[in-house]
């Protein structure tokens, strides 16, 4: 397995990818405007080509917002999640952010484990969040320096 960074021309697989295994997730238009902000990383994991998983956050001066963790079913409960957390957690440190926020459907039981097994903590809940009306679960992972 790689794992590494995007680069622009990931999008379009990275979309596709998307698309196939995750139908709420975000569409090439929204990935492309993200990456070319600025203010983006992109991580991904191939398997002999192919995105079996892909991650980001959105940063800003201070704190940054993980905009997903995605992992192909045939895939999970690998470590996969884990070791891309590991790598947006090294680059929050390396730009000496405070904090990574995050939502989560309150169903998503595998998905609360693993952010709580990575230092992530609840703060609070957004009810009516997504189009369906499940409730988010917003969380908070702090970084700490000394």
């Amino acid at each position: 397995m790689k794992y590494r960074r995007w680069i622009y021309t990931d999008i379009v697989k990275i979309a596709e990818f998307q698309k196939k295994h995750f139908p709420d997730a975000w569409t090439f238009q929204q990935l492309a405007d993200s990456f070319l902000n600025g203010r983006f990383y992109g991580y991904l994991v191939e398997e002999e080509g192919e995105i079996i998983a892909c991650s980001a956050i959105n940063f800003s001066l201070e704190d940054a917002d993980l905009v997903n963790v995605l992992v192909a079913h045939s895939y999970r409960n690998m470590g996969i999640a884990t070791r891309l957390m590991e790598e947006m957690f090294d680059d929050c440190k390396k730009m000496e952010l405070k904090s990574l926020f995050l939502e989560v459907r309150e169903s998503n039981y595998p998905a609360i484990n693993l952010y709580e097994k990575n230092g992530f903590k609840e703060i609070s809940r957004r009810v009516n969040y997504y189009k369906d009306g499940e409730t988010a679960i917003i969380m908070k992972k702090e970084f700490n320096y000394r």
